[in-house]
């Protein structure tokens, strides 16, 4: 796992990683771009608390408007940042329910 920095040092040390071997061959496995691993690492990267790194809990489908890719490249991104290193998921997201959207929105 990379320790996180800075979202700006984050991103440098993927670009890095992602042109090592792992990297290629985890981008060749999942037939995804690098640049494209990159953009939506950014999105992931902007969504990130800045000191931790944590707390992500973008949308496939968010992730996939911001970058103008689709939904399976992103999740083929997100596959690839899980393998090497530079993303775990400590609970997959859910749609919430008509009255957990209710409850948010009113606070």
């Amino acid at each position: 796992m990379v320790a996180w920095t800075s979202p700006e040092a984050w991103l440098e040390q993927l670009r890095a990683a992602l042109l090592s071997p792992e990297g290629i061959e985890a981008t060749a496995t999942d037939r995804i771009r690098a640049a494209t691993v990159l953009d939506v690492a950014a999105v992931e990267a902007r969504a990130a608390n800045a000191r931790t790194g944590r707390d992500v809990c973008t949308a496939h489908e968010t992730v996939a408007t911001v970058v103008g890719c689709s939904v399976a490249t992103v999740r083929r991104a997100r596959a690839v940042l899980q393998r090497i290193g530079y993303a775990v998921t400590l609970t997959p997201g859910r749609y919430l329910t008509a009255a957990e959207r209710l409850e948010a929105n009113a606070t």
